[in-house]
This record gives C-alpha cells, structure tokens and sequence, in this order.
C-alpha cells in the first residue's frame, strides 16, 4: 500500500468506526435497559444492569392483549414483506428501464430515494392521521395502507441499473455474475 493511499483508508476506517457507534449505540441501550428495573435506569440510565432483571418482560407478557399484539405484528409484517418482495422488483425493474427515456420515471425514482431520508415518524404520523380521517384504523387498514406504503419506501434500498438486460430477459445480468465470479 502506498503512503498517499494510508490517510484516506485512515479517514474511511474512522468514518466507518463512527457510523458503527452511532448505528449500534441505541441498540445497547434498548437492551440495557430492558434489564433494568426503572429504578436503576433512571439512577444511571447507560451503566451495564446490576442484576438479571426480567420484570419488564413479565409485565408485557401479562397484559391480556399480549398475544393480540404479537399476532398483529406477525400479520401484518409477513403481508407487507410479501407484497414489498412482490411490487418493488418490478417497479424497480420499470424505473431502471424507463427512467432514460421518460422523465416521469426519473421522478418517481428521485422520490423514493428521497424518502429514505426521512425519519419514520415523519411518514407514519400523517398517514395515521389519514387513515384515521377515512376510518380505516383497523387491522385490514393497517395491513393495506400505511404499512405497505412506509415499508415499501422504507426497505426500497437501491436500484441496480438494467439497462443492459434486453426486456424478455431480465434475468440474464444475474446468470452472468454467477457463471463469472
């Protein structure tokens, strides 16, 4: 490696370092936490739990909803995943192969990216207050609006350009890599 190539690959690894720690610091504390009893939490809220505390998960699990809860969660993530796995690859696929003669593709795409920029509550708020307008705050409108809606803009990670693939083959790019690694 030369020396000029030293700073920069310094600079990434302390960048990288630093997401790492910001991505990975609330998780420590959502775990901490949860075995701690509020006591000690609010005594020193970032300290290790000085015992193995599962009070907290006994009085979740106590609520006579808990399995109400959980059974929503299960449904409507398992429907939202499987619609997301359905729809993004071919809005994906269109947005690739259209977004160089159509603008209204280069749009749509630019408004995807910029939603992920955005925190969650920022999505989810108004579309809870809209669901709530049109009365469909119930389980099938969870499931069907603001679920799939946030999701779909949430999980859309990144487009990979096909606009080699000629139409009828679309799966040609990926055979490819695999029989050239």
């Amino acid at each position: 490696m030369t020396t000029k190539k030293l700073p920069i690959k310094i600079l990434a690894y302390a960048f990288l370092l630093c997401v790492t720690i910001v991505v990975l610091f609330p998780v420590y504390v959502t775990f901490v936490t949860a075995f701690k009893t509020t006591a000690e939490s609010t005594q020193n809220f970032f300290s290790l739990p000085s015992s193995f505390y599962l009070g907290n998960f006994k009085q979740v699990m106590a609520d006579e909803h808990f399995g109400d809860y959980v059974k929503n969660s299960l449904l409507i993530t398992l429907i939202s995943v499987g619609l997301i796995s359905f729809i993004v690859p071919m809005v994906s696929y269109a947005i690739a192969r259209e977004s160089k003669r159509h603008t209204y593709f280069r749009v749509i795409y630019v408004a995807i990216l910029l939603s992920m920029f955005a925190p969650f509550q920022a999505l989810m708020t108004p579309l809870t207050q809209l669901c709530t307008k049109l009365g469909i705050m119930n389980q099938g409108g969870l499931i069907l609006f603001p679920g799939i809606i946030v999701q779909f803009l949430w999980n859309w990670k990144r487009l990979q350009p096909l606009t080699d693939v000629p139409p009828h083959r679309p799966f040609l790019r990926l055979y490819s890599r695999w029989q050239n690694p």
